[in-house]
C-alpha cells in the first residue's frame, strides 16, 4: 500500500510501516500507509500521532531527521486477537484501495455462514478498537445483506452478543432490534425456567 503526500501538520513521513504481530503464532506483517489517512479516519491514530501526544510513536513521528523528511519510519502497533486479514481489509478501506473481501456469495451452508460471521465480527472489533466504525458502515451493509440467513444460522444463545455487536457497528438497525429482542426473550425464558 502506498501512502499519500505529506501534510503540513506532519513533520516526518506521511508513510508508516505498521507491524502487527499475533503472540500465538508470532506472525508479523508490515503495511506502508499514510499518516494523514490514519489520522483522518481513526481517532485512535489521531490521538497516538497528535502534536500533544507523549506516546513514543508520536515523539518519533515528530522528531527531526537529518535524512529525507519523507522517509518512512516504523510505527509498531500490537493488535491482539485480530487477524492480519482484517487489519489489511481495514487499512485498504481507509486508503480507498481494493480490500479484496466482498463477503460470501449467497450460500446455505451453515459452516460457511459462521466462518463469514467470524470475519465480520473480527472486522467490527478492529474498527471499534481503532475508533473508525463509520469507515465500514457501507461495506458492512453489503456484507450482511449477502448473508440473508445470518440471523437464523448465527443467532443462537452462544453468539447472540456478537450478532448484536456486529449489527451495531455496521448499523444494521433491523438486525440489531431482532438480535436484542431474541437476547431479551432468551434471558426471560431462562429466568422463568
Amino acid at each position: 500500500m502506498t501512502g499519500d503526500t505529506p501534510t503540513s501538520h506532519t513533520r516526518r513521513s506521511a508513510k508508516k510501516e505498521i507491524s502487527t504481530s499475533k503472540s500465538k503464532r508470532m506472525t508479523v506483517a508490515t503495511f506502508t500507509v499514510s499518516s494523514r489517512v490514519l489520522i483522518e479516519f481513526s481517532s485512535f491514530f489521531a490521538t497516538i500521532l497528535s502534536e500533544e501526544s507523549q506516546f513514543s510513536e508520536a515523539v518519533s513521528f515528530r522528531a527531526p531527521t537529518a535524512q529525507n523528511v519523507a522517509a518512512p519510519f516504523p510505527l509498531t502497533i500490537d493488535i491482539e486477537d485480530m487477524t492480519l486479514f482484517c487489519v489489511e481489509v481495514v487499512l485498504n478501506l481507509m486508503h480507498g484501495q481494493s480490500h479484496g473481501y466482498y463477503g460470501p456469495n449467497r450460500t446455505r451452508s451453515a459452516k460457511k455462514l459462521k466462518e463469514n460471521f467470524e470475519k465480520y465480527f473480527q472486522i467490527a472489533e478492529l474498527v471499534e478498537y481503532l475508533d473508525c466504525c463509520e469507515l465500514v458502515h457501507d461495506w458492512g451493509q453489503i456484507w450482511l445483506d449477502k448473508s440473508p440467513n445470518l440471523y437464523i444460522e448465527v443467532g443462537d444463545s452462544n453468539t447472540i452478543d456478537k450478532l448484536i455487536f456486529v449489527s451495531d457497528v455496521f448499523q444494521k438497525v433491523l438486525l440489531f432490534h431482532s438480535a436484542t429482542q431474541y437476547a431479551l426473550a432468551h434471558v426471560v425464558l431462562k429466568r422463568r425456567s
